[in-house]
């Protein structure tokens, strides 16, 4: 059971539930009050995870505390029940480059995979000055705008004002854009969000540093977007003009597209990673531009902003975003010996160091266990490099120890039986005698 103690108040907040929790709530602002009627009961920070035993317009109900908390404080997911109609798994944890979603009645949402990496966001100097940003897990992006077909089949109404089963839904507010991902992941039991701005800027800029993903120069918008010079001031069906290099399509043009962040300036100072906006505001973020705009706002770090009750100038639409599945739990070994109590050792095992842009594993004084494939696993020393890439677990540079193979396992060309010990350095493996995990 996990208790937080909020404001002098005891709350249980994921233990024996009173009542079926039907989702979690993660706090994503830095301070949030858990309301009953007009009264604070508790505060919780941000990370802190809700029950949520029900749900009344923009407030979820928390169990057992019996209080209520705002959704703009929280990211909600749904703990979606087992279906005897389930629909097919998409995708594995490594994640293929596309998937296709069914939505129903025929129609279907295709996602491509976009890989992390850190870019630069933003341009020039300022309120919206470059900045080092990294993404550090891959996601889905929607390869087209979201269609007033597929947004028909998840809400059964189509609110557009330029009628097209393949253009884009527009005077869509970003509530409505939430609730239709919200109905979406209900259907294909996946987690479907909007896209933060970072994630968004990082997929149009297919990996440019340029003022569009074609370039500087914006003689070649009309081959890429709909815009106030060809859009005739209104929608076209999606998917027409040339995509970006990662496959994806009316990135800029055609409608303005939400994001989850709340709008923000300035932009943070110095390297961040997976920014997600303010805590709080009065504007969502809006990016793209619409067919009403001149070429300039089709840059890709040009920023709007409307109220989330309004769709934007040229009308609100939207593309969706869809977490990567995560990898099925891998069966853990028997424990290992503890690891020889030397000072060299002690001192391995204060910390493990991690590379790059990819997830630190925490193994405090115990050895890490790795799964490498069906042959069996290895396990890392303290001190060891790994990364963690697409789910699984990577080794770069350190001691290990092959346990529990049915077979030989192959280490950067070196092959290793059961009980064997290698070191790695500078990307060769080398056996050396025993090492005691």
């Amino acid at each position: 059971m996990r208790t937080l103690l909020c404001a002098g108040i005891l709350l249980a907040v994921a233990s024996a539930a009173h009542a079926a929790v039907i989702g979690k709530a993660t706090v994503t602002a830095d301070q949030a009050p858990i309301m009953r009627g007009d009264e604070t009961i508790a505060t919780v920070k941000k990370g802190d995870i809700l029950d949520v035993t029900k749900v009344k317009g923009n407030w979820f109900g928390l169990d057992p505390s019996q209080g209520w908390i705002h959704k703009s404080h929280v990211r909600y997911d749904p703990i979606l029940p087992a279906s005897p109609a389930a629909p097919p798994v998409l995708a594995p944890a490594g994640g293929q480059k596309e998937l296709t979603l069914d939505l129903g009645g025929g129609v279907t949402m295709k996602m491509v995979l976009i890989r992390p990496a850190k870019f630069m966001m933003g341009e020039g100097e300022g309120a919206f000055s470059r900045h080092e940003v990294t993404i550090s897990k891959p996601f889905y992006m929607g390869v087209t705008e979201v269609t007033q077909a597929q947004y028909e089949a998840v809400m059964g109404t189509n609110p557009s004002k330029f009628k097209g089963a393949a253009n884009p839904v527009e005077t869509v507010s970003w509530d409505d854009a939430t609730k239709f991902c919200e109905k979406l992941s209900e259907k294909t039991r996946q987690t479907i969000r909007l896209p933060t701005e970072a994630e968004w800027e990082y997929a149009c800029r297919a990996g440019t540093q340029t003022a569009f993903s074609f370039g500087d120069n914006p003689s070649a918008l009309g081959d890429y977007a709909w815009w106030g010079g060809n859009s005739g001031k209104t929608t076209h069906p999606v998917g027409q003009k040339k995509p970006n290099s990662w496959g994806l399509y009316d990135m800029n043009g055609n409608v303005w597209e939400w994001c989850a962040d709340w709008f923000g300036d300035p932009y943070p100072k110095g390297p961040v990673t997976d920014p997600s906006g303010p805590t709080t505001g009065g504007s969502r973020v809006v990016r793209g531009g619409s067919g009403h705009f001149v070429a300039v706002g089709f840059r890709c770090a040009d920023r709007g902003y409307c109220a989330p009750a309004g769709g934007s100038d040229g009308g609100g639409g939207f593309r969706c975003a869809m977490t990567l599945p995560s990898a099925p739990a891998a069966a853990q070994p028997a424990p290992a010996a503890p690891m020889a109590e030397t000072p060299e050792a002690s001192e391995r095992m204060e910390r493990i160091r991690v590379e790059g842009i990819k997830r630190a594993g925490q193994a405090g004084a115990k050895p890490v266990i790795m799964m490498t494939d069906e042959n069996g696993m290895i396990i890392l020393l303290q001190g060891s490099v790994f990364t963690e890439e697409y789910g699984r677990f990577v080794l770069r540079d350190g001691d290990f120890v092959v346990n529990a193979g049915k077979r030989p396992i192959p280490v950067f060309g070196t092959t290793l039986k059961q009980g064997e010990a290698g070191t790695i350095r500078n990307g060769k493996c080398t056996k050396v005698a025993p090492i005691v995990p």
